[in-house]
């Protein structure tokens, strides 16, 4: 599922939030769509997932239903652990046993085992963050849109949450990460989408970027 967005814009209460945005998101990749406050990366994501319709241009080969997105914010699930908020993404699969199995897979590929019984309420928030990727990939959806993640975290846990993104898109996965973490974008993703007042600055592989900021 290629999602290909061509010369869009968006004009609200009349200031240009988009400006002819054209860019594609590529099945099987990792992309970060990367910019700062303001530059329309969250009003892209939104007209994406369908939430925003009132704009110019097309966005094409979106199949919502193949899509899983985690927003920047999301509230603690109280009195739940973290088993029982990660079989939440199970509701479309009605085996027990077959559930059971791939929770244990999936905590083990997001490093998260050892806490699986803990109250979600009572982890970290990187732990809260890969808890809600395994609750992700139980949904087993090809397509992850993630807003923000481990942007209040120290260094190493963003370096070790985005080389588990980079191991997640290796399984065949489509990653779209907004983020202001251009470090992280650059070191993980295999594309970059970069915004900047609504417009777009790059896009493309992020090994053009290297090779753009490096000349």
């Amino acid at each position: 599922m290629n999602i290909e967005v061509n010369e869009m814009s968006l004009d609200i209460n009349g200031s240009k939030i988009l400006d002819n945005v054209s860019c594609e998101i590529t099945s099987n990749e990792f992309t970060c769509l990367v910019g700062p406050n303001g530059s329309g990366k969250s009003t892209l994501v939104k007209s994406i997932l369908g939430e925003i319709k009132d704009f110019k241009g097309t966005i094409s080969n979106v199949n919502i239903r193949d899509v899983c997105y985690l927003p920047q914010i999301i509230q603690d699930p109280p009195f739940l652990s973290v088993n029982e908020t990660c079989k939440l993404g199970f509701y479309n699969n009605d085996c027990v046993e077959e559930q059971e199995s791939t929770l244990i897979k999936l905590l083990e590929i997001c490093g998260i085992p050892s806490i699986s019984n803990s109250t979600f309420t009572d982890i970290s928030v990187g732990e809260k963050q890969r808890a809600w990727l395994v609750f992700a990939l139980a949904q087993s959806k090809d397509f992850i849109i993630m807003d923000e993640p481990l942007s209040s975290v120290d260094i190493q846990s963003r370096e070790d949450f985005y080389s588990l993104l980079r191991d997640i898109a290796n399984m065949n996965k489509t990653l779209l990460v907004i983020t202001h973490d251009i470090d992280m974008a650059v070191k993980y993703s295999d594309k970059l989408i970069v915004l900047d007042k609504g417009q777009v600055s790059f896009v493309g592989p992020t090994s053009k970027f290297n090779n753009k900021i490096n000349s």
